[in-house]
């Protein structure tokens, strides 16, 4: 796990950040980071915060009692105690009324580079427990962090506070950080926009795959070559060169084999949308459904590569072209009957834009 000691949340080995401030994150990329960052500290995902805007996950600091005890969330994982965002001050830590999250992540950010315990090129943090010598590896030191976390009085962690940088005035963070969320907002926006035009496009292009796909159709470019290579190879009038035949039939085999595949894509493209407009929290993303629609068409050529072999191996022979054209029918209606069924998933869940008048 990582620990704040060393490499920062959601960084490299090498040390670098794989998010930077300015980066926009899609929602899948954001819930990643987000469940990977909550699981890693022993934290449910609503008490990380988070932005869209490529800002590091931070955990959220509980408020503390007056006495300096509470400042670490319960059932946090000992090695992200030394995270210097719980031990802010209080004025500090405290969200404000009307302050959105995602200015107070930043804000938190931007205070941590200001004290000098986040390094905002790198995102290396500067650990504050290590001044109180507490090395959470040592079991009695581990041990003394898990019972201030439960609830237990320390006079050292009671006093531990990360303290404002003299040298900078007094709401100059907080501007700062409410300048740079609208900034990142309206880019957002600019991004979010595109997105879902480029996502209702695939989606009624997917539509529109699915509703006009049929093996009667798909499939008669390798039936007749299926007839022809069975015409050559008994020698029958005007079929032509058998060897030219056999490059026909391999064409309209790789053919249907495409549209298969592009019949598993168009179910990817609804299956990622439906998740992700009913799973809000951690859609699954595309990424995911395109690892199935590969393993599918793995699936399907492997099944019917023999098939292929047979005929290849006795062209005449009307049995091998009978169970070729069979094998790829059951395979193109399985996977039709399959995206159709996500089809009507969609038509469900997914609005259709409203025709022109």
């Amino acid at each position: 796990m990582t620990t704040v000691e060393s490499v920062p949340p959601g960084a490299t080995d090498a040390e670098q950040p794989v998010i930077r401030p300015g980066d926009l994150l899609n929602v899948y990329e954001y819930q990643e980071i987000r469940h990977e960052f909550a699981a890693g500290a022993g934290l449910r995902p609503d008490q990380v915060l988070m932005t869209p805007y490529g800002y590091p996950p931070l955990p959220r600091p509980p408020a503390g009692g007056a006495d300096g005890s509470g400042r670490l969330p319960a059932g946090l994982a000992p090695e992200m105690a030394g995270h210097p965002v719980l031990w802010l001050d209080g004025p500090t830590r405290r969200q404000g009324r009307d302050e959105p999250d995602d200015a107070y992540a930043i804000r938190l950010f931007l205070e941590l580079v200001d004290r000098g315990y986040l390094d905002g090129e790198s995102g290396r943090l500067r650990n504050p427990l290590l001044s109180l010598g507490i090395d959470v590896r040592d079991a009695g030191d581990r041990a003394r962090i898990v019972a201030y976390r439960d609830g237990g009085w320390d006079p050292g962690l009671c006093g531990l506070v990360v303290a404002p940088n003299p040298a900078t005035a007094a709401g100059t963070l907080a501007a700062a950080a409410g300048r740079a969320r609208d900034a990142h907002a309206e880019a957002y926006q600019s991004l979010i926009d595109l997105y879902r035009r480029t996502v209702a496009t695939a989606v009624a292009d997917a539509r529109a795959t699915l509703r006009g796909a049929g093996f009667a159709s798909d499939s008669r470019g390798l039936t007749e070559a299926c007839e022809a290579l069975r015409a050559a190879a008994e020698g029958g009038t005007g079929t032509g060169d058998a060897r030219e035949r056999r490059g026909e039939l391999d064409a309209a085999y790789r053919w249907l084999l495409a549209r298969m595949a592009q019949i598993d894509g168009a179910r990817a493209v609804l299956a990622a949308e439906v998740d992700r407009q009913t799973h809000l929290d951690a859609p699954r993303g595309a990424a995911a459904y395109a690892v199935e629609v590969e393993r599918a068409h793995a699936a399907r050529c492997a099944a019917l590569e023999p098939h292929m072999a047979a005929v290849y191996t006795d062209p005449a022979d009307q049995d091998r072209l009978r169970a070729l054209l069979l094998a790829a029918r059951t395979a193109y209606v399985d996977a039709l009957d399959r995206a159709r069924t996500t089809l009507a998933e969609a038509d469900r869940v997914v609005p259709e834009p409203a025709s022109a008048a």
